[in-house]
C-alpha cells in the first residue's frame, strides 16, 4: 500500500480492523458493510448514454447477488437497485485514474485484477462472468459502445 493511501473501516468499529488494503483503497462506501475485498467496481454516471444502456445490466448483476458498487460521478441514486457510492467529487474517479464512464474494474483478493472501459461484451463478460452476457441478450444490447 501507498504511503498516502487509505484505509477502510467499517462504521461502528472499534478495533478499526481494515476491510480494504488494495491500492489504490477504496474508501467505505456507505450502505456496504461487508469487506469488499472481491467483486465489481463500477465508474458510471447518469449524463453518459452509455451508463444508461448499461445501467439495467447493473441492476440485473445486482439482483443476482454479483459484489457490485457502482461509484456514481453525478447522481448518487444512480445506477437504482445497485449499492452506490457518491463520487460527485471525483476523488475516487481520479484516484482510480478513471478516464471514461463506464470502467468496470474487478477485484480479487484485494487486487484490481482487470477494467473494462466503455461497454465492450466480450470484455465485461471476461470480467464479471457470463451473467453478463445472459442479461445483456435479453436487454439487447450491443457487442459494443463506448463510454
Amino acid at each position: 500500500m501507498s504511503s498516502g493511501a487509505r484505509r477502510c473501516y467499517a462504521a461502528g468499529v472499534i478495533d478499526a480492523a481494515p476491510l480494504l488494503s488494495f491500492s489504490p483503497p477504496l474508501p467505505c462506501v456507505q450502505g456496504v458493510s461487508r469487506a469488499f475485498t472481491d467483486g465489481l467496481i463500477v465508474f458510471v454516471k447518469r449524463g453518459c448514454p452509455t451508463c444508461q444502456q448499461v445501467a439495467p445490466l447493473l441492476a440485473g448483476l445486482a439482483r443476482e447477488g454479483v459484489g457490485l458498487i457502482a461509484c456514481s460521478q453525478d447522481d448518487p441514486a444512480f445506477p437504482a437497485e445497485v449499492d452506490v457510492h457518491d463520487d460527485r467529487a471525483l476523488e475516487l474517479s481520479f484516484r482510480w485514474d478513471i478516464e471514461a464512464t463506464p470502467t468496470l474494474v474487478r477485484i480479487a483478493g484485494g487486487t484490481e485484477t482487470g477494467r473494462a472501459i466503455g461497454w465492450d461484451r466480450a470484455a465485461w463478460v471476461e470480467l464479471a462472468g457470463e451473467r453478463v452476457a445472459a442479461i445483456a441478450d435479453v436487454l439487447g444490447l450491443p457487442p459494443m459502445q463506448p463510454g
